[in-house]
């Protein structure tokens, strides 16, 4: 009677996936679609999030996120130096910006995890409340220092 004589019951590691994905936002009663390229997305406090595998396996899973609110252009410096204290003082999320095409700011952040060898869904449902946890307080962190108005979340 060893301690691995028993087959493993619960939540096992498995290679992740999509479908795993929705299954777990399922349980959690969280609404999330698909987009054209068939990205598992939701939307958390008006901001997108999108969930991406990357690798050649697709066993890496990307949370990307985008503030709904833009920077004006001119605030640029200001945008760069609230980014660069947050990354001094937190390891999650990583955060950048990009000139949007009509010309300000649009922040967006990651939160990546390698699961080469697989995860459980408490694993992965782990990596995605921190993702949008973390990503909310930064675009509240951005808003807030920067006197940004939040845009109303009609969703």
């Amino acid at each position: 009677m060893g301690w691995f004589d028993s087959a493993e019951t619960g939540d096992s590691v498995r290679p992740i996936s999509k479908e795993r994905i929705e299954k777990i936002f399922d349980g959690q009663g969280w609404y999330y679609g698909r987009d054209d390229d068939d990205d598992v997305c939701g939307r958390w406090d008006g901001a997108p999030f999108f969930f991406l595998f990357m690798g050649q396996d697709q066993e890496i899973l990307q949370v990307t996120a985008r503030m709904a609110e833009e920077v004006p252009a001119e605030r640029e410096d200001e945008l760069a130096s609230v980014i660069e204290d947050w990354h001094r003082d937190r390891i999650w999320p990583k955060a950048f910006y990009a000139p949007s095409e009509a010309g300000p700011l649009r922040i967006m952040t990651e939160v990546n995890v390698d699961y080469e060898h697989g995860a459980t869904d408490a694993q992965l449902l782990q990596h995605v409340n921190c993702a949008i946890a973390t990503s909310l307080s930064l675009f509240d962190h951005i808003r807030e220092t920067l006197g940004i108005p939040k845009e109303s979340d009609e969703d």
